[in-house]
């Protein structure tokens, strides 16, 4: 059989919002394909079909599969008809197509091509990185699913904005209260991973009781990840905070991570800051450069901040964090020096020129 070769228009792809008013209205397409960068919602999505079309049977009715999954069982599971329900599901868990032969892509492109009305197909991603603009089977996958009349949902995490109203309706919802100031304050220190953000909702919700979730219950259970420590490390430095700096680089060492990583996190927020500063000096605002640079609309955030760091330090000193990094690098990479040392000494270095404006 023939398969469209063309390009999907990235335009064509549904959004959260689409795909939550589809769901709403209960006009459901018999075949879907959710992806996108927050592993949270495309699960919370894929259960929403689940619930809205499968009311009983659901050991029957609902069939989830993976890459570990014969391709033959999909077929099967495909045909079958729904027990006292008008619908089945079959959800079929992080494939990557990308890394499929010719012949097993075929295998799937006919899967896609032969739907049962009573059958909801479901191809959903949460530990799979889609990247359809470099791979031409997953592009092949999504045209043939909207050929056939599919959906192809792409979900983005939310904004911050979106963020904090998510955060403090389920703190409401949980018996606690949530100022949108401090939900802010918890995105901050851990992620804006939507995921990562309700369980941490969960352990504050639990252990606040009931009344206010404050910074300091916040400051106390919830977890950082690395890069938000050590973004956190690079705000302490361009503020002239030696106090918090060094013990944020102290937290980052009992949690044993290894200093060649932290050193190259470390660098970033210092080239954004460059950047930014760059950009602001021509008369540029921080987003008029994401394309530029290749950052994602969930990365934005990041240029934000540097923005008001570049402003804390100005250029001459960002110029010359740069070129104490760049130093660093040379020592870790081409001297055989012991990274914890070097990291040590160059954390040192740079709230060094904060405070002062020059080299140590």
């Amino acid at each position: 059989m023939n398969f469209p070769k063309e390009r999907v228009n990235p335009m064509t792809f549904f959004n959260e919002l689409d795909l939550k008013n589809q769901i709403s209205k209960g006009n459901f397409s018999n075949l879907y394909f959710i992806f996108g960068n927050d592993p949270y919602l495309n699960k919370y999505y894929v259960n929403q079909i689940v619930k809205k079309t499968i009311k009983t049977a659901e050991e029957f009715n609902l069939h989830k599969a993976d890459a570990s999954t014969d391709i033959q069982q999909l077929y099967d599971s495909a045909a079958q008809l729904p027990l006292m329900s008008e619908r089945r599901c079959l959800l079929i868990k992080d494939i990557d197509f990308d890394k499929m032969s010719k012949s097993e892509l075929e295998e799937y492109l006919k899967l896609i091509s032969q739907p049962n009305d009573t059958t909801i197909i479901i191809f959903w991603y949460e530990n799979v990185q889609v990247d359809y603009k470099q791979s031409g089977n997953f592009i092949k996958i999504m045209a043939q699913i909207q050929k056939m009349g599919g959906s192809v949902a792409q979900i983005e995490r939310k904004k911050e904005y979106d963020l904090v109203k998510v955060l403090c309706k389920a703190a409401e919802q949980r018996g606690c209260r949530l100022e949108p100031n401090t939900a802010r304050h918890l995105i901050n220190r851990t992620s804006d991973n939507l995921g990562i953000l309700m369980n941490e909702i969960d352990k504050l919700c639990a252990y606040t009781g009931s009344g206010h979730i404050t910074e300091e219950a916040i400051d106390k259970l919830a977890v950082r990840t690395v890069e938000t420590s050590v973004y956190e490390l690079a705000n302490a430095i361009s503020a002239g905070n030696s106090s918090k700096a060094l013990e944020l680089l102290n937290d980052l060492f009992f949690q044993r991570i290894e200093p060649v990583f932290i050193f190259s996190v470390l660098t970033m927020p210092f080239v954004d800051m460059y950047r930014v500063f760059a950009a602001e000096s021509a008369g540029l605002k921080p987003k008029e450069i994401a394309d530029d640079f290749g950052y994602k609309k969930n990365t934005l955030f990041k240029l934000e901040r540097a923005s008001a760091s570049a402003r804390k330090l100005g250029g001459s000193k960002i110029m010359l964090c740069l070129k104490t990094l760049l130093d660093a690098d040379t020592k870790i990479k081409g001297l055989n020096m012991d990274a914890r040392m070097v990291l040590e000494q160059t954390v040192v270095k740079l709230l060094y020129i904060a405070s002062k404006g020059v080299e140590v």
